[in-house]
Parts: structure tokens; sequence; C-alpha cells
């Protein structure tokens, strides 16, 4: 049996036209674009591991010397002023209430 002539079987130029529109067309246009997306987010994540990193290690320094009382840390107090009848404006009893 020859197989030369089988109506089945693509042949090469036909396969060589679909590999270049698969390369080429829309499809292959967008799988450039995927991989020069993913490699731009590769070096983002890049990027972004060593400034995270940095910062774990700016953090672990920073814990040593406050453990070991060479630097110490500022404490902020609140001040809740909504409990101060000074500032309270219900009822007439703010600071534009008083002449």
């Amino acid at each position: 049996m020859s197989h030369g002539g089988d109506s089945r079987q693509p042949r090469r130029q036909d396969l060589d036209r679909r590999a270049q529109a698969i390369l080429h067309g829309p499809a292959g246009r967008a799988r450039r674009r995927r991989r020069g997306h993913r490699a731009a987010c590769a070096r983002r994540l890049q990027i972004l591991t060593t400034q995270r990193d940095d910062l774990v290690a700016e953090l672990d320094q920073l814990a040593v010397e406050v453990l070991a009382g060479r630097r110490t840390l500022k404490v902020y107090r609140q001040f809740k002023m909504y409990n101060d009848p000074r500032y309270r404006t219900s009822a007439g009893a703010g600071p534009e209430a008083k002449p």
C-alpha cells in the first residue's frame, strides 16, 4: 500500500503554514506578549524579594540593638479627646458655646 496519496495525513506545506500561523499570527503574538509579561514580572519579583530580604535584615538588626540596650524605641501616647468635655459639641457644651 502506498501512503503518499493518503488524504488523512497533512502535507508538509500545510504543516509549515500552520506553524507559521501559530508563531506569527494572533495566537503567537499573544504568546510572545505573555512571555514578555512573565519576564517583566520575574524581574519585579526579584526586586521585591531583594527589598524584602533587606527589610528583614534591618528589622533583625534593630531587634538585636533594642534587646542589647543600644537603641530605644519611641513610645507614642494616644489622646482621647472624645471624652474631654471641652471638645464635645453636643448640648452646647463645646468651646463655641462659651462667650
